[in-house]
């Protein structure tokens, strides 16, 4: 009966070690599931923020062609085009201009363009 007692303990106790490395091991596959998850949902984040980026950059593009031919060489009509499409005029210390949406992202106005009509 001892000997049957003590096989059961031995057998208790290498039950009871499998557990304990079945649960880190339980752990860490958690772990990486998480860490993959996030990096996914950061990845699926990152291409939304580009398609935003890029379907801004088309707006406004649009906006600013359409403002510039509707006001063909003139300044102060091309501005006013602008602003009638959401988008005012900026320009920074370097004197590069910039069509601004109120939000405060700006789009690069074409050099070539501005200074043909200054």
């Amino acid at each position: 009966m001892n000997r049957d007692i003590a096989e059961m303990n031995q057998q208790h106790g290498q039950l009871t070690a499998a557990e304990k490395e079945l649960s880190v091991a339980i752990d860490e596959l958690q772990r990486q599931l998480v860490r993959e998850a996030k990096e996914q949902q950061a990845k699926i984040d990152r291409q939304a923020w580009e398609q935003e980026l890029r379907d801004r950059n088309a707006k406004a593009a649009e906006a600013i062609r359409s403002a510039w031919e509707a006001a063909p060489g003139d300044a102060i009509g091309f501005m006013i085009g602008l602003n009638e499409r959401g988008l005012y005029v900026a320009r920074d210390e370097k004197g590069y201009y910039a069509a601004v949406e109120k939000s405060g992202f700006a789009h690069r106005l074409p050099d070539k363009d501005m200074q043909e009509n200054r």
